[in-house]
């Protein structure tokens, strides 16, 4: 038997069947086309006996347009991920009918659900059924990935303000793992990474925080949220005082006042740093006690730091300028230095605050005696040497070096009382009275008629007026003691050779210059007989040409004066004119 399927466009090609019985069944699948919607096709059945006899049956088939399905390949799908519509099986054909999704985690539609179908590699088949009955379907299969795992731990220590690292242990469950989302809990944006390595927060308030870690694969699939609980302790809240440092001593105390809001400030641990440069060996201005002392030498600005560890090795720390370092005053005063007992010392001040003004002052007069007011006066009751100290304090609590001074006192020299002189006026007397010292200076002023001023019983030499001399005697010291000596000077009497006694008031008496002076003198007047007819001690009152109350007559007459005090007696004559 020979069945030629396509009689018409194939005639020489057919099947061949040696051993054919009835009811056999025989099938041909003819080209799989779309259009037109139906072809027909002539089948010729010949049967052979032997290999002459030959019958041929022919008769036309109608062959119905079959639908050609097409299912691309599916990417895999992540079992997180929402569930997908499939849109890579179409029908190529035009046909109209129905197309069917079948599977695991498939519905009819087509759409896929991971979760349903769950991890692993699943066959889906599409099955469209023309309008004509016939159908066609295509297979294609679809993965589903399994999430990554996310996990993490915090890395100690956690402390607010401060980074806070954290140690990754996520499992890909893919080829690597591409992205880390952290929501720390605190309000800030949800952060992401590009990889582990990175991953840290700053938390800027102290407590407790659940940190949520998820993390995507190359695949873009998402882990289930890790939720990690972290404690982030607080920071200890530095804070010190700073002294004002007085030189040279440059003591300063620090006083921590460092507190932390778990009052767990009695476990701190200290580290402070005083900024020394001059600091020798270099570094020993440090120190780890709670209050720490610390002496500074020089003058300048000092950056002062504190460092506090707290119990959970929270660090925090503060820098402080430390300005108040104050120079020593200086202390300073001006005084005589020598002076004469009973003389009274004005003591000005003259220190420098340097930096500060001065608020008190500190005074030793060298006797015992104190005061604190700026610029004292004092009076020393004994002579003596003393050492007069003064320091003074400035605003700033700095206390100054002391000047010292030493103050000598000299007593006066000392002088007796010396009688006037009465010399004459053509004499020569020394002056005596005032004893010779070694250690004095005299002076006498002013010098004239002196054979030596300078000598402390000089010569007076012929003096022609009286004169009131000063002398000015200096001790030790420069103490100057003064006296007075007048010195009287008896002058030759200068009787005049002529008067007029006639009462006209001008030149009505014998004035004799000088006689005054002479107290204790005799003058006597003759007449050219040699009889007497003046005679007076003392010269109180001017002859006037009288003897016995009746005027004498014009004429010459002849005196003779005894002035006594030793000078001699001088003799002349007088004319009396009418």
């Amino acid at each position: 038997m020979e069945i030629y399927w396509d009689n018409v466009n194939a005639p020489t090609v057919f099947d061949t069947d040696d051993t054919p019985v009835t009811d056999k069944i025989y099938s041909h699948r003819y080209p799989n086309f779309q259009s037109p919607l139906t072809r027909t096709f002539q089948v010729r059945y010949r049967a052979y006996t032997g290999m002459i006899c030959v019958n041929d049956e022919i008769r036309d088939i109608i062959v119905n347009a079959s639908p050609l399905t097409q299912f691309t390949a599916m990417p895999g799908i992540c079992l997180d991920a929402t569930p997908r519509q499939i849109t890579q099986a179409t029908e190529l054909g035009g046909l109209a009918g129905t197309g069917v999704y079948t599977g695991p985690g498939v519905n009819p539609t087509g759409l896929f659900n991971p979760v349903t179908a769950g991890v692993g590699i699943h066959t889906i088949r599409y099955t469209f059924t023309a309008a004509n009955g016939c159908t066609h379907y295509t297979q294609q299969t679809i993965e589903v990935y399994p999430r990554p795992v996310s996990k993490f731990v915090s890395l100690l220590p956690s402390c607010e303000k401060n980074l806070i690292r954290f140690s990754d242990s996520s499992i890909a469950n893919a080829a690597s793992l591409n992205t880390w989302s952290i929501d720390f809990g605190d309000g800030t944006p949800v952060v992401s990474y590009p990889n582990n390595t990175n991953l840290s927060h700053v938390f800027n308030v102290f407590g407790n925080y659940n940190v949520v870690l998820q993390v995507i694969n190359n695949r873009g699939c998402t882990s289930v949220p890790y939720t990690l609980p972290v404690k982030v302790n607080p920071l200890p809240r530095v804070d010190f005082t700073l002294p004002k440092v007085c030189l040279p001593v440059g003591n300063a105390t620090f006083t921590d006042l460092s507190t932390i809001p778990d009052n767990t400030q009695g476990q701190f641990k200290y580290k402070w740093d005083f900024g020394d440069g001059f600091a020798s060996p270099t570094g020993s201005d440090t120190s780890v006690v709670k209050n720490p002392v610390y002496n500074y030498r020089n003058l300048g600005t000092y950056s002062v730091s504190l460092r506090v560890t707290s119990n959970n090795n929270c660090i925090d720390s503060t820098i402080k300028q430390l300005v108040d370092v104050f120079p020593q005053p200086k202390a300073a005063f001006a005084s005589k230095d020598s002076l004469c007992l009973g003389d009274l010392v004005n003591f000005t001040d003259q220190s420098d605050g340097i930096v500060s003004g001065i608020t008190q002052w500190n005074w030793n007069f060298g006797n015992g005696v104190t005061s604190s007011v700026q610029n004292p006066n004092y009076l020393y009751t004994i002579p003596g040497t003393f050492n007069v100290q003064l320091s003074v304090n400035s605003s700033e609590g700095c206390v100054s070096d002391t000047a010292y001074k030493v103050i000598r006192v000299w007593p006066y020299p000392a002088l007796a009382p010396v009688p006037d002189i009465v010399m004459l006026e053509d004499g020569i007397k020394k002056i005596t009275g005032f004893p010779a010292n070694a250690g004095y200076q005299y002076l006498w002023t002013p010098p004239t008629y002196l054979d030596d001023p300078t000598s402390p019983n000089p010569t007076i030499v012929k003096p022609k007026d009286d004169i009131l001399y000063s002398i000015s005697i200096t001790g030790r010291g420069g103490c100057l003691i003064q006296s007075q000596l007048f010195v009287k000077v008896l002058k030759m009497p200068k009787p005049p050779n002529t008067f007029t006694p006639n009462g006209d008031g001008i030149n009505d008496f014998w004035e004799i210059n000088h006689l005054y002076d002479y107290p204790g003198c005799i003058v006597e007047v003759y007449n050219t007989a040699g009889t007497i007819v003046h005679r007076s001690v003392g010269y109180p009152t001017p002859w006037d040409g009288k003897w016995k109350g009746q005027q004498l007559p014009a004429g010459t007459y002849y005196y003779v004066i005894d002035p006594k005090n030793g000078r001699s007696r001088q003799a002349g004559y007088v004319t009396i004119l009418r």
